[in-house]
């Protein structure tokens, strides 16, 4: 949610683990249950929190997100939903509305 170009990051990050490798992701779901991830072209300066949550995000990340883990070849992608984990352990770790993927290489 913070980096523009996000595909080439995970592409770097897939890039760089050895094979079998593992990488853990969390990303924020906002609107809460938000399905489809959603990034505009051209936003209005100090618009991002309106439309992504946050100020410093450049979209906000749906449950699909895990399609672009996928895209760059990540398989054996396991889910970990924040719902699941106690408030105060969400709290605690700034996990709130965030979900995490176990994505092996």
């Amino acid at each position: 949610e913070h980096i523009e170009k996000d595909i080439d990051a995970i592409t770097n990050l897939y890039d760089s683990l050895q094979s079998n490798g593992i990488l853990l992701a969390s990303v924020p779901i906002y609107p809460a249950g938000n399905n489809i991830t959603f990034q505009r072209e051209i936003i209005k300066l100090g618009d991002n929190e309106k439309y992504y949550g946050h100020q410093d995000h450049v979209r906000a990340c749906g449950y699909d997100y895990i399609d672009r883990f996928e895209k760059v070849g990540f398989k054996d992608i396991n889910t970990v939903d924040a719902l699941n984990i106690p408030q105060i352990d969400k709290k605690k770790f700034g996990l709130i509305d965030h979900i995490a993927w176990i994505c092996k290489k």
